[in-house]
């Protein structure tokens, strides 16, 4: 399809018998061409990733891919056809739009995977305690695995720098000194301590606050387990 419509935008106003010309050497060349980029694809390993978890480390694959069905297109041609009746134009135009087209897809599934998330409204609301990088995967695995039942609505944390960010879709709406005030504004049902910055006292505090709003307190925990120790 990209390279179709790179014929048809490079060649575009040409009267009908020269258009049918490099209509030919494209005819003559798709096999050529979709061999390269299906080559390219495997070799960079593009085939290898899931289209649920497309990340940054996925989109220099995706890129390496490209360029590299890119060039190998090229040097076919050239070895086959020594470029007569076709032009650089086609191959440069071809590389944007299929590079458009494949990532458009990719960015499109993570996209609606999203979009039915926020309508998802099922599981127990939830705050996640700790608006840092562990708080972050907590909201990603929460939203990812439905077998949990929470539902992410919003992060609590005392770093009045990170108050109204963004992160993971969820908004960081205060500290603990307010959070007696948000739960009923925000029906929360549970609270998930993704952090252990909290001391004695603070905790106390947090499980007053959750004991008194009848709100459920867990703490998410990434573990590390050394199962075998080699020197």
């Amino acid at each position: 399809m990209a390279y179709y419509a790179a014929f048809s935008i490079r060649f575009e106003g040409l009267n009908e018998s020269d258009f049918q010309v490099y209509y030919a050497a494209f005819l003559r060349s798709l096999p050529i061409i979709l061999s390269c980029k299906i080559v390219s694809f495997l070799v960079a390993g593009v085939y290898g990733g899931s289209w649920r978890y497309f990340s940054l480390s996925d989109l220099s694959i995706y890129l390496q891919g490209l360029v590299l069905g890119f060039l190998t297109s090229i040097v076919a041609v050239l070895s086959v056809f020594r470029f007569e009746g076709f032009s650089r134009g086609v191959f440069v135009i071809d590389l944007m739009l299929f590079t458009l087209l494949v990532l458009g897809s990719r960015i499109s599934f993570r996209f609606l995977r999203v979009v039915a998330q926020t309508g998802n409204d099922r599981g127990k609301r939830t705050f996640v305690y700790g608006a840092g990088a562990a708080g972050a995967m907590v909201v990603r695995e929460l939203t990812n695995n439905e077998t949990y039942k929470f539902l992410p609505i919003g992060f609590i944390d005392d770093n009045s720098d990170l108050a109204d960010h963004r992160i993971q879709g969820c908004n960081v709406l205060g500290g603990l000194s307010v959070l007696a005030d948000l739960i009923p504004r925000y029906d929360i049902k549970a609270i998930i301590l993704s952090t252990s910055a909290l001391d004695a006292t603070q905790l106390e505090q947090l499980r007053k606050i959750c004991l008194a709003s009848n709100t459920e307190l867990a703490r998410f925990e990434f573990k590390f387990d050394r199962l075998l120790a080699i020197k």
